[in-house]
């Protein structure tokens, strides 16, 4: 029977249940199904997006789906280890969002939702705008008022409700606020977004021909797409299509660097704004993150200078991405020089975010 609990309290709740937290601790809440064990034979072979894996995710009746998902895989050497591009900023909105929103979005629907809240700094925003209109769902957004101006303008192409806030925060603040008007569908918080992110690893399993990378560096503002990239490891790891966990390496932006000072202490690295999805200092499912790094990974800052070094080598091996998504990268590259990774290591570098949305 489906049902939603309580991360922390352990609390149950229908698996209708219009809500986005816990209503008696006010931590996020995750969601317990009975989803068929990952299975080859299962998979939907003839879809190219992530409901390919339908079979693997929650239970839902609307699906509202643009093709996200099945992302190339670029194959690249640096000096002596093997590294392989996730191109994540080839969805339909420019972002890795966009798994995750297509299985929220469907959610909404089968909740009989029809006007949705979300808090961002961009890429979330216009992927929410896009998948509900897709939807015939009214969306509002909360951004910072520092939002970039491509990504600014996109989302008013979008047409979407935009509410500009004085700073990151106060957008996710405000967001909450409106909620008593409408569904908050915040990605900060919903699991259902998370359940779309495990299917990167479904897919990069089945790219790979059952192999399966090393190290996996992963971006971290919310942490959310960790953890559905933890989760779909999980689900190979359960029926023996990989033999073990990779390190999983988080990586933030100086200045934000809530994990690695959890479990490091401060990086005294001035606070950059380059990265501006990572630009989140309230992470609802630190205490998650904590405890999969500590057991499985590995966190790391990166300073301005790095990011913007990896943005550029980026652009000029072909990878048109935004500053966000160079900051796997520049972690790379110093893990490698550090000797942390070694020479025919497999490394996976997920890129998030399209940079044509920062110079429109």
């Amino acid at each position: 029977m489906e049902r939603i609990i309580c991360s922390n309290c352990k609390h149950e709740y229908s698996y209708l249940s219009k809500i986005w937290n816990c209503q008696r601790c006010s931590s996020p809440l995750n969601i317990i199904y009975s989803k068929r064990r990952f299975n080859r034979d299962l998979i939907i072979k003839e879809t190219y997006s992530i409901w390919r894996y339908k079979n693997f995710l929650p239970p839902l009746r609307n699906i509202i789906s643009l093709g996200e998902g099945w992302t190339p895989l670029i194959k690249h050497t640096h000096r002596d280890t093997n590294l392989l591009f996730k191109l994540e900023y080839l969805m339909p909105s420019g972002s890795f969002k966009d798994r995750g929103t297509s299985v929220a979005i469907s959610r909404a629907l089968d909740l009989g939702v029809d006007h949705v809240i979300e808090d961002s700094s961009g890429n979330a925003g216009i992927s929410l705008s896009i998948y509900a209109a897709k939807a015939g769902v009214k969306a509002d957004i909360y951004v910072p008022k520092d939002i970039p101006k491509g990504k600014l303008k996109i989302l008013e192409a979008a047409e979407a409700n935009i509410f500009l806030s004085n700073n990151r925060k106060k957008a996710y603040e405000n967001a909450v606020k409106a909620s008593k008007n409408g569904f908050y569908i915040g990605h900060l918080w919903n699991p259902f977004y998370i359940e779309g992110f495990k299917t990167l690893v479904y897919e990069v399993w089945e790219q790979l021909g059952g192999l399966f990378p090393d190290h996996i560096f992963v971006p971290v503002g919310s942490g959310s797409n960790l953890l559905g990239i933890y989760y779909g490891l999980e689900d190979l790891l359960d029926v023996g299509y990989i033999d073990e966990i990779p390190s999983l390496i988080a990586v933030e932006a100086a200045g934000y660097d809530i994990i690695h000072k959890e479990l490091f202490g401060d990086s005294g690295l001035p606070r950059t704004e380059l990265a501006d999805g990572l630009r989140v200092l309230f992470k609802p499912r630190k205490r998650e993150l904590l405890e999969i790094i500590r057991t499985y990974g590995h966190a790391m800052v990166v300073d301005e200078t790095e990011i913007m070094e990896a943005y550029k080598s980026l652009w000029r091996l072909g990878f048109t991405v935004e500053p966000t998504s160079s900051v796997v990268y520049a972690a790379f590259k110093k893990a490698y020089e550090s000797g942390d990774i070694r020479g025919d290591d497999i490394v996976l570098l997920p890129l998030t975010g399209n940079g044509i949305k920062m110079i429109i």
